[in-house]
This record gives C-alpha cells, sequence and structure tokens, in this order.
C-alpha cells in the first residue's frame, strides 16, 4: 500500500509538471504554443490543412523521464523519426519547455493524424510515461502510456 501511494504522489508531481510545460512547434507558418487544457487554433489549422482532425505531440528524450546523455536522446529521436517516416506520419519538429526551466528543453515532434491510442503504444514503446492528444476544437489533453516515472 506504502508503494502504490509513493507512486500516486510521484505521478501527480509528474502530471504537474507536464501541465506546467509549453510544447511548442515548428509549423509551415513559425512556430506556436500547445499547452494541456487549452485548445490550439494553430494545431487545429495544421490538421485542418492535412485533411485530418487529431494529433500528438511526443519525444523519445529522457525515458521515464529520467535524465539520459545526449548522443542517447539524439540516437532515439532520430529512431522515433524514422519510425514515424517509415509509417507515413507527417511531423514537425518542436520542443517540450518547461515554464520554470527547471527541465530542458526537449526536441520532440507534433505528430499529425496520429490518434491517441497509437500516440500511447508510440509513447511506451520509447519509453515515455506519456504523451500530448489532440482533436480540432478540443483542449490538449496529457494521455499516460502505463510506463512508470
Amino acid at each position: 500500500m506504502a508503494e502504490r501511494k509513493v507512486q500516486t504522489q510521484e505521478r501527480a508531481s509528474f502530471d504537474a509538471a507536464y501541465r506546467a510545460t509549453s510544447y511548442l512547434v515548428d509549423g509551415p507558418v513559425g512556430r506556436f504554443p500547445v499547452r494541456i487544457g487549452v485548445s490550439s487554433p494553430e494545431a487545429d489549422a495544421l490538421t485542418a490543412t492535412h485533411g485530418t482532425a487529431c494529433w500528438a505531440y511526443i519525444t523519445a528524450y529522457n525515458p521515464g523521464s529520467v535524465p539520459a546523455p545526449a548522443a542517447r536522446n539524439a540516437e532515439r529521436q532520430r529512431r522515433l523519426e524514422r519510425l514515424l517516416t517509415d509509417s507515413g506520419y507527417r511531423f514537425y519538429p518542436g520542443e517540450g519547455r518547461a515554464d520554470d526551466a527547471g527541465w530542458p528543453a526537449e526536441p520532440s515532434l507534433f505528430v499529425v493524424g496520429m490518434d491517441e491510442t497509437a500516440a500511447a503504444a508510440l509513447g511506451r514503446r520509447f519509453g515515455q510515461a506519456a504523451v500530448v492528444c489532440g482533436e480540432q476544437g478540443r483542449a490538449a489533453r496529457l494521455v499516460w502510456t502505463g510506463v512508470s516515472c
């Protein structure tokens, strides 16, 4: 029971940190932010130009929210990009930037047309505790993948 309480407290801490982050997207008409709990007209417009209504925001950096060496992070991110390309997804680069600057910015990808189920599965594959997902006209949401932090 004590272990479960610790896990719940850790998850609450990570939840707060993920919500205190701007998920920046370098789209074709400039950089725009995505925030959990807020709708994004820019994300809506970008997905609409690709004829879809959903998107996901994911990184391969720092699996399990544990800092990893720069070279390892970069290689994991290249693998993620290759996988997305091979799977036919269109994506745009960006970076997750914590509001308090207590965590380094993480290169990330805004993936057009990826639904929540596929995003959570991909997040699990790359050791991510959570991903951010959205649909046109709705607020972005945090989706837990089942990976422990």
